[in-house]
């Protein structure tokens, strides 16, 4: 016999699509999601925030079930949702209604938490990994720490060592900067992931700095923090929402590229690393 459970990804993009939210429960019985902006939305009621039940569709055996578009459009426009599952002994109406989270405990039922997210990527089958390195971002013990503010922001971005090409797997990893907004602080997670595997390569990073996140853009380029080279600050830039990212990964032989990944608002130097055609891979620990 299985007990009745209901999970999905902890931390999912806005732009990449609906989270997928997978009920367990026992052969025979007929299953419902309920997912709302606000916990008290899962009692039902304009009143209570947006909200989407699949139930209004009717019940149906367990599996993993996926928000419509429409009802996406609206939820993922919120910081968090909330959800939980229903199950019955009946296709047509609540026999031995069970649910994951009762009515009461609503306040501490899951929750989904949504992101703004960029992707720095050559190839296109890169940027197809995205939703699985924000998974495996937020299963670390950190997130928790991390996710308590408000406007998430993510940059994930390739890094290849050498710029000597085709490359080898071991030359290229992720970047992965996750940034949040506190009371007057920034708090950051700084992730550095193998590119295949996408396990840690070292142990991640979490900061704080004071200020506010604004958009890269808008920032002068005097105010963020120092650079890993000189001519960094000629490399191409991808001004991405709160993240400035200069990157150069294919130098004359005569130069030095590299990635460098900096956050408007505090000016922080959340990664740098450096492209070269010979010598070690280098990582330079932000200041």
């Amino acid at each position: 016999m299985a007990a009745l459970s209901v999970g999905a990804d902890r931390l999912v993009a806005r732009h990449v699509g609906p989270p997928i939210v997978e009920v367990i429960d026992d052969p025979g019985r007929w299953c419902a999601v309920e997912v709302a902006a606000r916990p008290e939305g899962l009692l039902g009621g304009t009143a209570n925030g947006a909200a989407w039940a699949s139930w209004t569709a009717g019940l149906r055996p367990p599996g993993k079930f996926e928000i419509p578009a429409d009802d996406w459009a609206v939820l993922r426009l919120n910081d968090r949702l909330y959800y939980r599952a229903n199950s019955s002994a009946s296709a047509g109406a609540w026999i031995d209604h069970r649910t994951t989270t009762t009515d009461a405990g609503v306040a501490a039922a899951p929750s989904i938490r949504l992101c703004d997210a960029w992707i720095v990527a050559p190839q296109d089958i890169d940027r197809q990994r995205l939703p699985q390195i924000l998974k495996a971002a937020a299963d670390h013990p950190r997130f928790a720490d991390l996710e308590r503010g408000t406007n998430l922001a993510a940059i994930v971005c390739l890094h290849r060592f050498s710029a000597r090409r085709p490359a080898p797997p071991d030359a290229w990893e992720w970047a992965v900067v996750l940034a949040c907004q506190g009371q007057g602080v920034v708090n950051f997670l700084v992730e550095r992931r193998r590119y295949q595997s996408l396990e840690l390569i070292a142990p991640a990073r979490f900061r704080q700095a004071q200020g506010d996140l604004q958009p890269a853009g808008a920032v002068p380029m005097a105010t963020f923090g120092s650079l890993p080279a000189p001519e960094a600050a000629g490399w191409p830039r991808h001004e991405l929402g709160p993240f400035l990212v200069l990157q150069e990964l294919s130098p004359p032989p005569d130069a030095e590229g590299g990635t460098c990944i900096l956050t408007g608002g505090p000016g922080t130097n959340a990664y740098s690393a450096m492209t070269r055609w010979s010598g070690p891979q280098e990582i330079l620990e932000p200041r």
